[in-house]
């Protein structure tokens, strides 16, 4: 049981996806709240494994639904990060998009002209 607490991380979407299972999903190492729901965590298992980008929005639409619903916790702040290159640095994604999730993964891409 835990009453409050206060503490920088995010909501998910590790590796580039919007699976939030290392946050909300039971007994994960992340999941510094304790939440524990067994519809989430169906819900988010589903949502990993389904392929079908019109099934997996609604999942995750769903998933949102029941985090709204439930509040384990409350944001209390939002941080902008920039990242700025040289331009002379080439192979850079030019939106998050494009697989700069996360950004630095991807450096051997990356060359200087």
């Amino acid at each position: 049981e835990m009453d409050g607490s206060l503490f920088n991380w995010t909501y998910g979407g590790d590796r580039g996806e919007p699976d939030a299972s290392s946050t909300l999903r039971s007994g994960q190492l992340r999941n510094f709240s304790r939440y524990k729901s067994a519809r989430m965590d169906e819900l988010l298992a589903q949502g990993v494994r389904e392929v079908d980008p019109g099934k997996r929005k609604r999942i995750y639409a769903e998933v949102q639904a029941l985090f709204a619903e439930d509040v384990p916790f409350i944001y209390v702040m939002y941080w902008h990060w920039y990242d700025v290159f040289s331009s002379r640095i080439k192979g850079l994604p030019s939106t998050v998009l494009q697989g700069a999730n996360p950004l630095y993964a991807k450096a051997y891409t990356w060359w200087i002209e």
